[in-house]
């Protein structure tokens, strides 16, 4: 395989990606607390544009240098908040996370939806216990309040604090799916004080703009058609070659 059918197999590889990641955040787009996901280059830019392709055929097929892989980071940006007047709904305002129990460990989520499960616990709607500072919450069957600090009370009495973690930067954690977030051991000195606000009645919106990623897609859909082709072309005129070197 020469460089240039090697670089833009990469970069059409690289385009399948970037589909699968915008079809994955527009699915999303009205899940509550969801972050989409950006696609990142590990080298360069991830767009070869067609002077450089064209450029480098003439030159005989050189490029300089790869296209480049890519990966996947969270944004991490917040979501917009949407009134809900449930106790059971909170959001976060800023940078932080609640601590959830697993089967697999603690992890962090933004999720917000709660419930009080058959033992008694404040869980999240999909099972995970919500951890305060002093562990698993309890709650009677009665109302009850959480602060913008985060301190649950109920009957009067402050029954505990939602442990709220924050990180310098939350890019670093690792998404476990399902709105769940693991924080690598080595991550423990980038953690630093949450500072914002528990509010209570609110959910946070997925922060996926529809709009944003209509525009992404007919990018990466053209793009992809282009290095489509520039690679058919760059086959057709190989085989002129080979024809021609033959009949010599």
């Amino acid at each position: 395989m020469t460089d240039v059918t090697a670089a833009l197999s990469v970069a059409m590889n690289n385009d399948m990606q970037e589909l699968r990641t915008i079809s994955q955040n527009l699915a999303n787009v009205s899940t509550n607390g969801y972050k989409r996901e950006v696609n990142y280059t590990t080298a360069f830019q991830r767009v070869l544009d067609e002077t450089a392709l064209d450029q480098s055929i003439a030159a005989g097929g050189r490029i300089d240098g790869t296209a480049p892989e890519i990966g996947a980071v969270r944004d991490m940006q917040q979501g917009a908040f949407k009134y809900s007047g449930n106790a059971f709904e909170v959001a976060l305002q800023g940078e932080g996370f609640l601590s959830v129990s697993t089967a697999a460990g603690n992890r962090l989520t933004r999720k917000g939806e709660m419930k009080i499960d058959e033992q008694g616990r404040l869980s999240l709607v999909s099972g995970e216990p919500v951890l305060g500072e002093g562990g698993e919450i309890f709650l009677r069957n009665s109302p009850f309040s959480i602060g913008g600090d985060g301190v649950v009370t109920q009957d009067g009495v402050a029954l505990d604090r939602l442990s709220l973690r924050a990180f310098r930067d939350a890019r670093l954690l690792n998404y476990q799916g399902e709105g769940l977030y693991a924080a690598p051991a080595d991550l423990a000195s980038a953690e630093r004080p949450f500072t914002g606000k528990v509010m209570q009645g609110y959910v946070e919106t997925s922060n996926v703009k529809s709009a944003d990623e209509m525009v992404r897609l007919v990018e990466i859909t053209r793009h992809f058609e282009t290095s489509q082709k520039v690679l058919s072309g760059y086959d057709g005129m190989l085989d002129k070659a080979i024809n021609v070197l033959g009949d010599l």
